[in-house]
């Protein structure tokens, strides 16, 4: 069921990455609580830290290191959608793309704002994924998991998923060894093909302001909260402001501003159409990116003394490095 030495950079949206020492590979929880207990075996086996391992999902939002992951990667792909009227549940492995989707033929409004949102709903629940004023708490009812290191399954209600701007409890210390099952959400009866035009609008603009054609996480830094910054700095944003949802100054505003458009290290570039988005241009590395999102970091905080923390997620088999060079 565990296999060895898996690439991991067919799972990752940047298309970069080395190999994972340790690959399993779940669609249902079944296959979550056979997988570890093998792991165990094998971890007590070769004396390996049992509590290395990393939930992987589209590899949306991820950078993988180049010498790779020596623990064991869990790729979560349970895939069930079942329904109970106007409550839904989504296995965590189902692209976002596919609930969209079904929601869509079922009539059912509430996701039109995730129109072209990458990854998937496991994905989207632990970070909260939000574009558009919207947010993916906004429907959630309850989500289960399975605790991988006791294999407790664990079902919480919305109140307690602790959900805040692109986070919730599953990148909390108190949850972060969870794998997500599923989620249950809520839905209102619509019209079909007026949630069917919503959701294309979302993916029309996304199609026309973002550099798609190129591998990349999608939107490197988190939004500036304007509780964050200076007055100074929102008056002169003011024009460029916006709900996210609550008032943020966009990132991609201020590296444009501070002239990062279209800078290249190696292989990566912060794009020209899309400041925000570091691609992968020329067969770029994880360091090319992760040089790329520091100078950045340096630029934005000399220039508007502001932090900018990145929202993608950097797998290293150094937990130094991965606090130190990048913030999930």
């Amino acid at each position: 069921m565990i296999k060895k030495n898996v690439p991991l950079n067919k799972y990752c949206h940047y298309r970069i990455g080395g190999l994972a020492k340790y690959f399993l590979e779940v669609n249902n929880i079944d296959d979550v609580i056979n997988g570890l207990n093998e792991w165990k075996t094998i971890s007590n086996g070769l004396n390996l830290a049992s509590s290395n391992k990393f939930i992987l999902g589209a590899g949306t939002n991820l950078l993988i290191d180049d010498h790779g992951y020596d623990g064991l990667v869990i790729r979560n792909n349970i895939r069930t959608i079942n329904a109970n009227n106007r409550d839904i549940t989504f296995g965590a492995g189902l692209l976002f793309s596919e609930a969209i989707d079904y929601c869509i033929d079922q009539s059912l409004s509430g996701f039109e704002w995730a129109g072209g949102l990458p990854g998937t709903v496991g994905g989207a629940i632990r970070g909260n994924a939000g574009a558009f004023g919207g947010e993916t708490k906004d429907n959630i009812v309850n989500v289960t998991s399975v605790n991988i290191e006791t294999l407790e399954i664990i079902n919480r209600p919305f109140e307690t998923c602790e959900f805040n701007y692109r986070s919730s409890i599953y990148k909390t210390l108190h949850a972060k060894d969870e794998l997500i099952v599923n989620g249950t959400f809520r839905f209102e009866p619509g019209n079909q093909a007026a949630i069917k035009q919503a959701v294309q609008e979302k993916i029309n603009y996304r199609q026309s302001h973002q550099p798609l054609q190129y591998p990349s996480a999608g939107s490197t830094f988190k939004n500036v909260d304007c509780r964050l910054a200076s007055g100074r700095l929102i008056e002169s944003c003011q024009h460029v402001l916006k709900t996210d949802p609550m008032p943020v100054i966009p990132v991609a505003h201020l590296l444009s501003e501070a002239g990062l458009k279209g800078t290249k290290i190696g292989g990566a570039m912060i794009s020209e159409m899309h400041p925000n988005f570091i691609v992968n241009v020329d067969n770029a590395t994880a360091k090319d990116v992760l040089d790329l999102i520091n100078l950045a970091k340096k630029t934005i905080k000399n220039k508007y003394a502001v932090e900018i923390e990145p929202e993608i997620i950097y797998l290293t088999n150094n937990e130094q490095d991965r606090s130190s060079n990048i913030s999930e």
